[in-house]
């Protein structure tokens, strides 16, 4: 078995056989180099060979220049080095004129490769193996990551070793900025609305009844006024209701209501609708707001039958007279719609037995066109028409001996004279607004009635006659007057 062969053997053997490469090249190239002297330019004798031998003197053609065999090992070895290519390294770094010291030198010892190559070692040379992300001979190169332009949509790149950053524009993030952030996690839309992601932003889809960027306005459906007729507007979500004022309906109080509908009419009336009221066309002998009252003729009340047969009369075409034999008072309750008498108006009544006073109250009546005449009564203890207005002829008060009270506090107008006999309980009466009395005044035998009562109606009469007034009569009448000034009435 042959021997071991060293390391520096190795070395040598491999030198060796680079050697003989080396000669026989050289020794090729001048023999071509001399054959093309020849031919071109031939020579004689031994100079000729002298020249062909290489560049020595001798004629043989054998020259000191001339014998490759005595070529030097160092040139050799510096050739075989440089063939080494790019992994070789720089080339040899040792002095070639010691071929046995280079072959055992390490030119790994002085850490020629940088940014972390690694470095083997070779004969007279060394080469780097170099880590990823750097180049070169001795790896002095880091390599461009950005040369590739690895970073999307925008973003900017910045090289490291073996490595690259990018920075992304607003919108984007990853690795290479790939990514486009989910601008809609967590949903920026309100109040129901669906999100969009867009490039570094989202667009928002809102729920009926809302606007804005995000959805955070509910829209004022009342901003135009939807609700008709004076209705009021109140706003919702993706709504509006309406309240509407009275005689109207609809969701925009659009419809008149019909108030005819049904008829309100009475008695064959005619209805015409109006806002929020309706009016009756009614028949010659019917009146009121639905027809429901009676037009009556002259009428004649005796009894209490009567009386409630005619409590719906809202006018008297002639006369009306409530007799002796009518029980209890005329009450606001018996005529209560009755408003117009255009004959006279005759009231005398005894009442039943056992009734101590009766009160006659008519709250509707307002105008009569005749006279009024109240006579011949020992039970009825007051009068009250607070609605009359005007007497077209005289107003009377005869033997009322009961009668405490008189209240006519809006009438103005008498078309006739005014007097009163034999009212000896009277001490109270309110004619506070008569402006005007056609005929003259007489007062007679009322002695608990004070003359400042009746004060407007004398300065309304155009002639006074007063006799058995108050505490006085005649002549004295003036200074009774102003005896009982500011006193109330004392009725006994």
């Amino acid at each position: 078995m042959p021997a071991p062969t060293s390391s520096r053997s190795k070395k040598l053997a491999r030198r060796s056989f680079a050697l003989g490469l080396v000669v026989l090249t050289v020794s090729s190239c001048s023999l071509d180099w001399s054959k093309k002297k020849q031919t071109e330019e031939p020579v004689q004798g031994t100079d000729a060979g002298t020249r062909d031998a290489g560049g020595g003197d001798g004629g043989d053609g054998r020259g000191d220049g001339g014998d490759l065999s005595d070529a030097s090992d160092d040139t050799l070895l510096t050739d075989a080095g440089n063939m080494s290519g790019d992994d070789a390294g720089p080339g040899p770094v040792c002095d070639q004129s010691d071929p046995e010291r280079c072959a055992s030198q390490d030119e790994c010892a002085a850490l020629p490769c940088k940014n972390g190559g690694t470095c083997a070692d070779g004969a007279g040379a060394y080469v780097c193996t170099c880590p990823a992300g750097f180049a070169g001979a001795t790896c002095e190169t880091n390599r461009d990551e950005c040369a590739a332009t690895p970073c999307k949509n925008g973003g900017t790149c910045a090289d490291g070793a073996n490595s690259f950053t990018c920075s992304c524009p607003v919108g984007f993030q990853g690795e290479t900025c790939e990514l486009n952030n989910n601008d809609c996690s967590p949903n920026p839309c309100r109040n129901g609305g669906s999100c969009k992601d867009m490039t570094n932003g989202f667009m928002c889809t809102c729920a009926a009844g809302y606007s804005g960027s995000q959805c955070e306005t509910n829209i004022n459906e009342c901003a135009s006024n939807p609700c008709q007729n004076g209705g009021t507007c109140k706003d919702g979500v993706n709504a509006f209701s309406c309240t509407c004022p009275k005689g109207y309906s609809g969701s925009k109080c659009e419809t008149n209501i019909n108030e005819c509908a049904p008829n309100p009419c009475q008695n064959g009336g005619t209805c015409t609708d109006k806002v929020n009221d309706y009016s009756c066309a009614c028949p010659a002998d019917k009146l009121g707001k639905q027809c429901e009252l009676r037009v009556c003729g002259d009428l004649s009340i005796d009894t209490k039958a009567v009386l409630d047969a005619n409590r719906l009369c809202a006018e008297i075409r002639g006369e009306l007279q409530i007799l002796t034999g009518t029980t209890g008072a005329i009450t606001a309750s018996d005529f209560p719609y009755l408003t117009k008498i255009t004959g006279g108006l005759f009231i005398g009544i005894e009442g039943q037995e056992g009734l101590s006073s009766i009160e006659v109250t008519l709250p509707a009546l307002q105008t009569i066109g005749g006279q009024i005449l109240f006579y011949a009564s020992k039970r009825v203890t007051a009068l009250r028409f607070p609605s009359l207005r005007a007497i077209g002829g005289n107003f009377g008060l005869m033997a009322f001996s009961a009668v405490k009270s008189l209240d006519f506090p809006a009438l103005t107008v008498i078309g006739g004279g005014f007097s009163i006999e034999n009212a000896t309980a009277l001490c109270l009466a309110n004619f506070s607004e008569i402006t005007a009395v056609s005929g003259g005044v007489g007062i007679s035998n009322s002695p608990r009635l004070p003359p400042s009562a009746l004060r407007p109606m004398f300065m309304a009469a155009t002639e006074s006659s007063v006799t058995n007034l108050g505490c006085c009569f005649g002549p004295e009448a003036v200074q009774c007057d102003r005896a009982y000034e500011g006193e109330e009435c004392r009725c006994n």
